[in-house]
């Protein structure tokens, strides 16, 4: 809300895959015209999305996920010099347990060396040092699990990446018609899955749950653990939890 409001874009999760890619063509838009644009994202823009901006203001994070924000700075390196600043929020949060441990050890690096490269293998090879020694790496104790040849409990403990979410479909453009279609029919079938794939927002359990007590998501088949959300669904944040939003917004 503080960012211009004729510029301001954003983008997290909480908007469905359509919607973010309706974003990121706009961006694209506005870069390449030299237009204003001022882009509030989550990490997501970290991972394989290719964009180019002169400034890029990270949140304190692990080295690591500052360097993937900074490669979308000067990407294309047409200019001079791009600049990243990296700045620790006064009332911030960030998730616990190794990320928020790993974000501490980058603290360490930036006081050690205030002028510290990026670049530089050392500096990255410095991090991981700090890191490894204190980080628990192995939550689930699988290496232990293995050596006893307990494949039976590694299989049913490891996960490579932890999925506990829940995928709840959103009335986005063309997406409203699709489920409307699909509660007609009375069934879903894989076809139907992969054309809803672009309007699915994965919600944690608990958000889940706050919003199904709130009536703001139902079942769309019984049995299937599908969710059509019926809650509000802003034009730039994407998915509301709070049941005062009722309203879609396209």
């Amino acid at each position: 809300a503080e960012l211009p409001e004729g510029s301001r874009m954003h983008l997290s999760t909480n908007m469905c895959a359509v919607h973010r890619r309706e974003v990121l063509d706009e961006v694209r838009r506005r870069l390449s015209m030299g237009e204003p644009i001022h882009l509030a994202t989550t990490q997501l823009v970290e991972a394989g999305v290719d964009i180019d901006f002169p400034l890029v203001l990270r949140a304190l994070a692990p080295l690591d996920r500052i360097v993937q924000a900074a490669g979308r700075c000067n990407r294309e390196g047409k200019l001079d010099t791009g600049y990243v600043i990296v700045f620790d929020p006064v009332d911030g949060a960030m998730p616990p347990g190794i990320y928020q441990t790993a974000a501490h050890t980058t603290n360490v690096v930036f006081a050690d060396e205030p002028q510290v490269d990026l670049n530089s293998p050392s500096t990255h090879r410095r991090f991981f040092e700090l890191l490894y020694p204190i980080a628990n790496l192995d939550e689930h104790d699988i290496a232990g699990l293995r050596s006893r040849l307990a494949f039976e409990q590694v299989a049913h403990k490891y996960r490579l990446i932890p999925d506990a979410t829940i995928p709840v479909a959103v009335p986005w453009g063309d997406g409203e018609r699709l489920l409307d279609e699909i509660e007609a029919r009375g069934e879903l079938t894989r076809f139907d899955l992969r054309a809803l794939q672009p309007y699915i927002v994965s919600m944690q359990p608990w958000e889940h749950a706050r919003a199904e007590a709130d009536r703001l998501c139902r079942r769309l088949i019984e049995g299937i653990d599908l969710w059509r959300w019926e809650g509000g669904y802003d034009s730039e944040l994407g998915i509301a939890v709070d049941v005062s939003e009722t309203r879609i917004v396209t």
